[in-house]
């Protein structure tokens, strides 16, 4: 008998229950491979998996549109912090401020540097701390700072943190929905085992060829099969 390849992803396990399901919808009862237990047994694995599949991309694509959101809100963050201090730093250099004022925003004293920002926690630090001392240093008789502003840093310091906080909410829902994938796959992997052995069994009086091409109708895949099938042609050009 042929050697069987049963599924190993999920698109295999979607493919052999789809075309088994599809070959009995479309073939009199009479003429099945399958019995009507079995097919009652597929409608009640096919739709929950087809479901979760759906869920699962569903989730991924908002997964990931969240974390290109959370990326692009945080670089501009970045931004905003680094040319916060720079321009701090100019000021200072024109003489406008005192080298003291670094000390409001937790900077040292002695030379301008931006300091390294490497996370979004290290972002969201540092935006606290241009907001707090821009405001105590206001408050001291200074004159506010521009391009950006305060006020412009922590905008995009809500808008980072948000972007992150809808990021990691997307990453959970995608984590569950997995989970609840991965928690059919035991019951559809039995499942296609024993519809395949009870399809080889009904053909079990053909030729291994027969038997093969018949049992490929109802999604049954054998070692080998992508030789037979042979190499993908290659695309056709586009006419000049």
């Amino acid at each position: 008998m042929p050697s069987r390849k049963l599924p190993r992803t999920d698109d295999q396990r979607t493919f052999a229950l789809n075309t088994a399901n599809n070959k009995a919808a479309s073939t009199a009862p009479a003429l099945w491979l399958i019995t009507n237990a079995q097919y009652t047994q597929l409608q009640a694995i096919l739709s929950p998996w087809r479901n979760a599949r759906q869920v699962v991309a569903d989730a991924l694509a908002e997964q990931v549109s969240a974390t290109a959101l959370a990326n692009s809100t945080h670089t501009l963050l970045v931004k905003n912090i680094s040319h916060f201090i720079q321009v701090l730093n100019l000021a200072i250099d024109r003489g406008v401020l005192q080298p003291s004022a670094r000390a409001y925003y937790d900077l040292p004293v002695s030379h301008a540097e931006v300091p390294a920002i490497n996370t979004p926690a290290e972002a969201q630090e540092w935006a606290v701390k241009i907001s707090t001392g821009e405001a105590n240093r206001i408050a001291d008789g200074g004159t506010a700072l521009a391009w950006p502003s305060a006020a412009q840093v922590e905008a995009a310091r809500v808008a980072a943190a948000n972007a992150e906080n809808a990021q990691s909410t997307k990453k959970d829902a995608y984590d569950s929905a997995q989970s609840i994938l991965a928690a059919q796959r035991p019951a559809a992997d039995a499942f296609i085992k024993d519809l395949w052995d009870t399809i080889e069994f009904n053909l079990r009086a053909e030729t291994a060829a027969s038997l093969r091409r018949r049992a490929r109708e109802w999604g049954v895949a054998y070692e080998g099969d992508e030789e037979e099938e042979g190499p993908t042609p290659p695309p056709t050009p586009p006419t000049p």
